[in-house]
């Protein structure tokens, strides 16, 4: 009876070790990730690392993309490509010529990875008067199914 019950736990032992499975996906973020922010005339800003400088974005759910100003490239170390016929239009009707951006690392303050896809644009109006580098829209916030929650100033899933 000894000897079969040792068995046993050698086999579950081995068998619990090998079992298991590399769930490492890096479009799957962090469940608890949170991103906690402030409200500047109105509306969410978020205090967040991207290359790890300490930078704002906009929270705007009522943005179709995610979006860097390509002001800020050298500054911030991100690259970007203009794209021919590849245009914003703004609220104001205005079209802006816009491009994908890459080598742009988002983190939290806490250190948790935001795998945002940023186009990037001339948006030095909007980035002066909020003093935002950015926004995160909601293509970001579908993908991951973040909620705003301005009762307590966080996006959480």
């Amino acid at each position: 009876m000894k000897k079969l019950l040792i068995s046993f736990l050698l086999v579950l032992t081995f068998s619990c070790n090998n079992n298991k499975v590399d769930t490492y996906n890096p479009y799957l973020e962090n469940y608890d990730t949170r991103i906690e922010f402030s409200m500047n005339k109105g509306l969410p800003i978020a205090e967040l690392l991207l290359n790890g400088r300490k930078v704002k974005f906009l929270i705007d759910s009522g943005a179709s993309s995610s979006v860097l100003n390509l002001s800020y490239a050298d500054a911030l170390g991100f690259d970007y490509e203009l794209v021919e016929n590849f245009n914003f239009t703004g609220v104001s009707g205005r079209v802006i010529q816009s491009g994908i951006a890459s080598k742009a690392v988002l983190r939290t303050v806490d250190g948790d990875r935001l795998f945002v896809d940023f186009k990037v644009l001339d948006m030095n109006e909007v980035s002066q008067s909020l003093r935002i580098v950015g926004i995160i829209g909601s293509d970001y916030l579908d993908r991951f199914n973040y909620c705003i929650d301005y009762k307590y100033n966080v996006i959480k899933k």
